[in-house]
């Protein structure tokens, strides 16, 4: 039998304890007979490349891939495959967050086994400490129980330095030597953050380009605009992006070069002055120069709603969090901060985010877990919950956490959506998400490379 590992999950929102995941068993060296196919059958497969739902639908898998996917009237389940009776349930890929870090010792990653739990199966970490590659490594390899990752390793920025997983650099060349160690160390894309200058920007995405790593860039000393025309890949944040719309844009720039965190408050509140034409510019910069988006609505949203009774904010506090990440967490609403200005900044936030959207651009889904109440996989529906919220169709905010973020990262190929020759990566779930995407996380099943997760 294929062995299932046990995920303690809660029936409504997805919630784990680490004990909850049991390793598989490992199998004698002396006996390792091929893997029986694992049938699912009976379920309707949601499509996430535009064309239709199959209904009553079996997917047959065979070790790590996808070997078939089609109605049940023309694909046969193998003699003696493994069924998984899913009648009434939907298939979704399995889902992708594209800005997360990884708290950890070095040793395991509290969030791993909450990502399974929640169907994310692949995730890029956008800032960690080196111990980041073995970590990747060690999931890799079945050592640990995780989504796969891709990592950034440290962040490449400049002063003053805001995090202890970020580098600083103060030139040019000594932005490339941090991009070229990244290279040699196994980075899969380049992170650049806040208070990388706008010189030192442009030659750390040359120097990523050159060895033919994508980017994704968190701005802010460089705007938005600005980090758009040097050719990142991905812009992550709404931070930054008003920073080029405004009266007076080196007022914030100055803001972001005296501390990272006066850099987000300033910028956060530059959206209330931002001028709607300038913002027009740069979307339709990144929409031509085909930039992908992940504005990590919810980290914005629990700042700005950081007063206010939020079941979302409840339920990452209940997800058991370290007691150091959950004491961080709780001193945001101890910050003595107005937060009325920030919710209305939040409207022309979600107003941007919409304009980009109708105008051709393409969202992604990223978090920024585990900043505040950022919850492991949590987060990641609760983003696509608010890319629906402010207009975007259902379909496009689960493409956003499936095949959108898969072409963002370039392993669109390997995963993103279920189709014969890709990785099983594969979330059974309750309800239609087309319907409601809350439903996402009604979760029954998940299955990661053609290993099966389930409900203890």
């Amino acid at each position: 039998m294929r062995k299932l590992i046990l995920l303690l999950v809660t029936l409504a929102l997805v919630s784990t304890t680490s004990a909850g995941l049991v390793k598989p068993a490992k199998k004698s060296a002396a006996a390792k007979p091929a893997p029986r196919a694992l049938a699912i059958v009976g379920a309707t497969v949601v499509d996430v490349n535009g064309k239709s739902n199959i209904p009553d639908a079996v997917v047959i898998i065979e070790g790590d891939k996808i070997k078939a996917v089609g109605p049940r009237a023309k694909v046969r389940v193998p003699r003696g495959a493994e069924v998984i009776d899913a009648r009434g349930k939907y298939l979704i890929p399995g889902l992708i967050d594209t800005h997360t870090h990884s708290a950890y010792d070095g040793k395991d990653s509290w969030p791993s086994t909450r990502f399974l739990a929640s169907g994310i199966t692949t995730v890029l970490d956008t800032g960690s400490l080196p111990p980041v590659y073995d970590l990747k490594r060690r999931i890799a390899i079945g050592e640990l129980q995780g989504p796969r990752m891709l990592v950034c390793g440290p962040m490449i920025s400049g002063e003053p330095v805001a995090f202890p997983m970020s580098e600083t650099v103060k030139t040019p060349d000594e932005a490339r030597r941090a991009v070229d160690a990244r290279v040699a160390a196994g980075a899969d894309l380049i992170k650049t953050h806040a208070q990388l200058a706008p010189d030192d920007l442009r030659a750390a995405i040359d120097e990523a380009h050159k060895k033919g790593l994508r980017t994704i860039s968190h701005t802010g000393k460089t705007n938005a605009l600005e980090a758009v025309l040097a050719g990142t890949n991905i812009l992550t944040h709404l931070v930054g992006v008003p920073d080029a719309a405004v009266p007076d844009p080196e007022k914030i720039r100055s803001a972001h070069t005296t501390a990272f965190l006066g850099g987000w408050i300033a910028s956060s509140l530059a959206w209330l002055q931002a001028d709607p034409a300038k913002l027009d510019v740069l979307i339709r910069e990144m929409v031509s120069r085909h930039v992908f988006y992940s504005p990590t609505l919810s980290i914005h949203h629990t700042i700005a709603f950081a007063r206010d009774p939020d079941a979302f904010r409840e339920a990452a506090a209940a997800s058991n969090p370290p007691p150091l990440v959950l004491k961080d967490w709780e001193g945001l609403a101890k910050q003595p901060f107005d937060t009325a200005p920030f919710k209305k900044a939040w409207i022309n936030m979600q107003q941007f985010v919409k304009r980009f959207y109708d105008a051709g651009g393409v969202l992604i889904v990223g978090t920024d877990t585990a900043a505040v109440y950022q919850a492991p996989g949590l987060s990641a529906h609760e983003e696509m919950r608010l890319m629906a919220e402010l207009g975007v169709p259902t379909i496009e905010a689960l493409k956003a956490g499936t095949i959108n973020a898969a072409r963002a990262l370039g392993i669109e190929r390997e995963t993103g959506s279920i189709e014969a020759g890709k990785l099983a990566d594969i979330v059974i779930i309750d309800a239609d998400p087309l319907a409601d995407i809350n439903n996402t996380r009604k979760i029954a099943r998940v299955i990661k490379a053609g290993i099966v997760y389930e409900k203890r």
